[in-house]
């Protein structure tokens, strides 16, 4: 590599190289290495290089503004007759931008050397290289906490101090990036380039001097952690437990410090829970146990007992479950009775959807993943199939379209009768499928990302088959999306999950920013919306399920004036404008109004809202087959009441429990003659609510409260259509 003026060993140049390994199963390795060149990197410097998203290799100059004078930018080519000649930029070829380096294993007389500092090799927990979700390896805030307190004990403004110094702490690559790419609280270069020149110059005094600065000692707030060393008063890494602050508590949802006098956080409501006080990284460790711990017990467990999928359907009154053999509909009742109405065999059911409380599902079996069937499981007859070109990933229901979501492509058809209205092509690479269907007549939209690369949000109207707006929600990928009953307003995560945000369908604009956490990047499962728009849920691989009120700020009650919450309040109000933009985005963003406290952190939840007797209960189907409902209060918030909890179906019944159930004698394109399943009673408290094995067709549930808006009398047997190819 090229030396650099600033390497006082002369071991690194000027820029770094992307090495990248490329292996095989049989052991051969290739290495190949890239370098920005100095031509793209003078453009950078100058901030007249644009990026691409159509071809993000490429790049384009910025045009002459009134601000900025952008001359033109030439570069050398030859054309077919191997003449040289000059090129104006339209745009920079790769070529301009990248050059090709030659990498492989270092010789024994050439042996690697750090970067900055040749001490990395001792640290026991280096900061994470990236977001590594299958060894659970992130970059998060939690990561970041753990790796400084590994400092905890070592005086780092001293130069003999062993076995880190200061230039140990903060010469990482990676945590650098880190500290100027994170969402939480990031490092402008104003900031940040006074370190970057005392880690190249190995300046101990000046690294120092750069973590006395009032950004990193704000960023230590938010993670509460003291660096020792840096003020007199600071003897270790965490806070030092005075006989003040044991009178207090620390909210393990917010990190707010609460008095001990007070049960409830002033700063998110959530009631304290002795057994889950604030132990930085515990949770992903717990989290991680959990999940080894499932995915060991999967491979044990029978099929019958594992969940391929759940669904709720659109008024949240009905519940899907597929397992490897079967799939089963449950009926919710108003008194919190959960029956089961229809069992049938039928193998690998990877996608059920069911039209609100009528007769007719759609299915996709995992065994036929570009094949889905219509039918109405009443009568036990298939109303008609459809095969595509990829697999089928999602389907979505309303009362008068039907999406099938494709990778590539999504389908709109007419409810009614099943014919193609419209092909929605060429859509961004959508692997998970993820896609919303409003329900609403007024605002019959689509919703479906419209990048793979931000969280934009593609909303497309179903009835005049024609987009309606692009909204950027996210600055990272969708995870998850959600509308309301009325169609008009959409919920959505990126896959950082620490920011959940609602949107106006119509126009786009921004009008709720709620706030899951701080410190801990989460996987959202599952949002959902109350019948009256007025709340929502959030799921993730967490332990705890968020509610958040829509309330806008003009519309909050007052809060009592002497109360602590209106202080800090005005007091945030007042600093906001001198703090950095993403501290008074995490500081002023609103938090949950009330919450749920799962006891299997990790289990991947589906969630749905409804409103049975005046009340707001809330329904969490987990897939380990247990159905749980809370109670929300509406009033004060806080943690919710639990009032029942059922499991679809019951691992602890012998064999001699089981009951025979036949099915219906007539062809059933779903399979299914001879079942055996349990009797499900699930205990509760001092009641116990007995599940019903009876199919549909038998017995059906008399206080179930049906859709009216949709009969099984519109949807008449109909035809096969043809198949566009052969499955």
């Amino acid at each position: 590599m090229n030396k650099c003026k600033y390497s006082p060993d002369g071991y690194f140049g000027s820029k770094f190289v992307t090495a990248v390994v490329i292996g095989d199963a049989t052991g051969q390795i290739q290495f190949e290495g890239y370098q920005v060149s100095n031509q793209c990197m003078a453009l950078v410097r100058s901030e007249i290089l644009l990026p691409t998203y159509d071809a993000p290799e490429l790049g384009y100059i910025k045009e002459t503004s009134p601000e900025q004078y952008v001359p033109d930018v030439y570069f050398k080519g030859k054309d077919c007759y191997n003449n040289e000649i000059m090129k104006i930029e339209c745009p920079l070829p790769l070529e301009y931008l990248i050059l090709d380096v030659s990498t492989g294993f270092p010789t024994a007389n050439n042996q690697m050397k750090s970067t900055f500092n040749d001490t990395r090799s001792i640290i026991k927990t280096p900061f994470s290289i990236e977001n590594r979700t299958r060894t659970d390896e992130l970059q998060d805030m939690d990561t970041l906490a753990l790796y400084l307190q590994q400092f905890a004990e070592i005086d780092v403004k001293r130069a003999n101090s062993l076995p880190y110094k200061t230039t140990d702490i903060l010469a990482g690559l990676h945590l650098l990036r880190y500290l100027v790419a994170n969402d939480i609280f990031q490092f402008s270069m104003d900031q940040i380039d006074p370190l970057f020149d005392a880690l190249r110059s190995n300046d101990l005094n000046g690294v120092t001097t750069w973590m006395e600065s009032e950004a990193w000692q704000t960023l230590l707030q938010l993670l509460q952690i003291e660096l020792p060393g840096l003020l007199s008063s600071m003897k270790q890494l965490t806070p030092t437990v005075t006989n003040e602050q044991s009178a207090n508590w620390t909210c393990s949802e917010c990190t707010f410090l609460n008095d001990n006098s007070n049960q409830t956080c002033d700063m998110c409501s959530l009631i304290l829970f002795s057994n889950k006080k604030m132990n930085v990284g515990s949770n992903r460790l717990d989290l991680a146990s959990a999940s080894s711990s499932d995915a060991s017990s999967d491979n044990t467990l029978p099929p019958q007992y594992k969940v391929l999928t759940l669904s709720f359907n659109q008024d949240c009154t009905s519940l899907a479950m597929s397992t490897p053999t079967t799939y089963s509909l449950f009926t919710i009742s108003q008194d919190n009775k959960i029956d089961e109405i229809h069992n049938c065999a039928y193998t690998e059911i990877s996608t059920i959807e069911r039209l609100f409380s009528s007769s007719l599902i759609a299915v996709v079996s995992s065994q036929a993943p570009r094949k889905l069937k219509v039918c109405h499981f009443m009568r036990g007859t298939e109303i008609l199939s459809y095969s595509f070109a990829n697999n089928i990933l999602a389907v979505k229901l309303s009362r008068s379209r039907l999406a099938v979501c494709l990778e590539d492509s999504i389908y709109i058809h007419n409810m009614r009768d099943m014919k193609l209205l419209h092909t929605i092509r060429d859509i961004p690479s959508n692997r998970d499928g993820l896609c919303a269907l409003s329900i609403s007549d007024e605002n019959p939209y689509l919703a479906y990302p419209g990048s793979t690369t931000t969280g934009q949000i593609q909303i497309f109207d179903t009835v005049n088959l024609k987009p309606v707006i692009l909204i950027a929600a996210h600055k990272s990928p969708l995870a998850a999306m959600a509308f309301d009953m009325a169609g008009a307003k959409i919920a959505t995560a990126s896959n950082k999950g620490t920011v959940i945000r609602i949107h106006s369908s119509i126009d786009g604009l921004c009008l709720f920013e709620f706030r899951r956490g701080v410190r801990r990047v989460a996987t959202v499962y599952s949002l959902a919306f109350s019948p009256d728009s007025m709340y929502l849920a959030a799921s993730s691989n967490t332990e705890t399920i968020h509610i958040f009120r829509l309330v806008n700020q003009e519309e909050k009650p007052s809060e009592v004036a002497s109360s602590w919450m209106n202080s800090f309040g005005r007091m945030l109000g007042g600093m906001a404008y001198y703090l950095p933009k993403h501290t008074t985005e995490v500081l002023t963003q609103d938090r949950a109004f009330a919450s749920v406290h799962s006891q299997s952190a990790g289990t991947k939840t589906t969630i749905a809202m409804n409103i049975f007797n005046k009340t707001l209960k809330l329904f969490v189907a987990g897939y380990d087959g247990v159905l749980s409902v809370y109670e929300v209060n509406t009033n004060e918030g806080g943690e919710c009441k639990q009032i029942s909890q059922h499991l679809l179906f019951n691992m602890t019944q012998n064999l001699s429990n089981m009951q025979t159930i036949t099915t219906n004698d007539r062809q059933n394109s779903l399979g299914g003659s001879k079942q055996l399943y349990p009797t499900n009673t699930i205990q509760n408290e001092s009641h116990s609510i007995s599940v019903s094995s009876k199919l549909t067709n038998e017995k059906l549930s008399t206080d179930q409260p049906f859709s009216t808006a949709v009969d099984d009398k519109d949807f008449p047997k109909l035809p096969l259509p043809p198949k566009y190819d052969d499955e």
